[in-house]
């Protein structure tokens, strides 16, 4: 090619190169931009909760309740007497009417019953209570959790149908969070400890007393260091779920039906603790209907069986710190049972940490042999499961499940029986309410 050609050759690609640049640097730094408004997506957030307003209502524990899955049909009606405005009559669908609820939860919002924080706070509660004759105080915060951030955050039990579909009743009416799950970290959080000490001088947001009697304060954190502190150091923990396995499902269900309409919808309402001193895990034992005959003998095959007195009983279940331990009320009797051979764990549990709790080698070992089909009964009272008990009903008494054996449970990838866990005093519903952001906008458009 001549030499001049070459040049306008040369000279023409210099030309749309030029023409080219402003618009690709354009798009580089355009994308640059959307890259960096773009924030990281945290395992916990702060957020604009709805709740109670202390104008309007005076006392806070008249309109307080427990969770769902604790209001039996009694306490219920107690509630709902304290208070129209009892957040009970809206978390409990009447005669499964979702509509209802819905209904009444709008009036509240219309009437300014309810009403909504202008910025995002993560939420500092304490709650004192007593047991055994001790005083304790546990500390959590009410935060937003990420539900699909995988490695975070574990279940720990089985979850039944009906629950389920009754929240996702509820989630589809009201567009939100009605009460937190509770997660725990299973070391300290020296942020959280800062923030305890910092807040609990304050005067707080909310001040009330759960249906016990127990004392309880919530603080708004809505110091931007205070939150960095605690979202940062959140960030690595493993979080096991203690209590709202349904809702943790229901949610990410629902996130993954409804991706994309509402702000954070991957996020869900949640209570986060640590391990400290006023975490207390209480015992769950089982009632159930069993066989008439050869009950005893279809256990000796497995078990030593002693009768022993009820002190003992209650001494034994207290302090025996190794092996699996069992007591039985049947009969008006107590017998405590213990392991021939513990080599038959191997053939029953699927994980090492199995073979440390007790519902588990019950739930496969104990109950397959001597109940008989029916509804097991729940109590933490050794004295409620033995006035359950009937000529044809017996009490299976067993020890607290180690907040330790929990994590090494779900480290090893598996799940405990339903009812394994039970931390006291429950976290109560209406202190927050997490809303789906968009809704109205969305609804607009339909």
């Amino acid at each position: 090619m001549p030499g001049g050609a070459v040049r306008k050759r040369v000279e023409q690609e210099a030309q749309i190169l030029r023409a080219s640049w402003p618009l690709t640097l354009f798009a580089s730094l355009h994308k640059a931009e959307a890259y960096k408004e773009k924030p990281m997506s945290s395992l916990i957030k702060p957020f604009a909760a709805t709740h109670y307003n202390t104008d309007k209502l005076e006392d806070i524990s008249s309109v307080i309740c427990p969770p769902y899955d604790v209001i039996n049909s009694r306490q219920a009606a107690t509630l709902k007497r304290q208070s129209p405005f009892n957040f009970c009559r809206i978390l409990l669908s009447a005669k499964s009417d979702y509509r209802q609820a819905k209904a009444r939860f709008d009036g509240w919002l219309r009437k300014g019953v309810l009403v909504d924080d202008s910025e995002e706070n993560f939420y500092l509660c304490e709650q004192k209570f007593t047991w055994e004759k001790q005083t304790r105080v546990r500390y959590g915060v009410l935060t937003l959790l990420r539900l699909d951030k995988r490695g975070t955050v574990f279940p720990h039990e089985f979850t039944h149908k009906a629950p389920k579909e009754d929240r996702m009743r509820i989630l589809n009416e009201l567009k939100a969070n009605l009460s937190p799950i509770f997660v725990v970290a299973p070391s300290r959080l020296s942020a959280f400890d800062e923030c305890c000490k910092k807040y609990s001088r304050r005067r707080p947001f909310l001040e009330f007393a759960d249906p016990e009697g127990n004392p309880n304060r919530v603080w708004k954190i809505s110091d931007k260091d205070d939150q960095q502190a605690l979202s940062g150091e959140a960030e690595t923990a493993k979080l096991v779920i203690a209590d709202g396995h349904h809702r943790f499902e229901v949610a990410s269900e629902y996130y993954q039906r409804q991706k994309g309409r509402y702000k954070n919808l991957n996020y869900i309402l949640a209570y986060l603790t640590d391990i400290h001193q006023g975490l207390l895990m209480l015992p769950t034992h089982r009632v159930a209907k069993v066989v008439q005959k050869e009950f005893f003998p279809r256990l000796e095959e497995f078990f030593d069986i002693r009768q022993v007195s009820r002190s003992e009983m209650r001494r034994r279940l207290e302090t025996e710190s190794s092996g699996f331990a069992l007591g039985i009320y049947r009969g008006e009797k107590f017998y405590f049972l213990r392991l021939k051979n513990e080599d038959v764990l191997d053939t029953i549990c699927e994980t090492g940490a199995q073979k440390r709790l007790d519902t588990y080698v019950l739930h496969k070992l104990v109950l397959p042999r001597v109940m008989k089909p029916g509804r097991i009964e729940y109590t933490h009272s050794i004295s409620e499961a033995c006035q359950k008990t009937t000529p044809r009903k017996a009490a299976f008494l067993v020890r607290a499940t180690p907040i330790k054996v929990v994590f090494d449970i779900t480290d090893e990838g598996g799940r405990l029986p339903q009812k394994s866990t039970y931390f006291y005093p429950k976290v109560m519903s209406g202190v927050v309410v997490r809303r789906l952001r968009g809704a109205e906008k969305n609804s607009l458009k339909k």
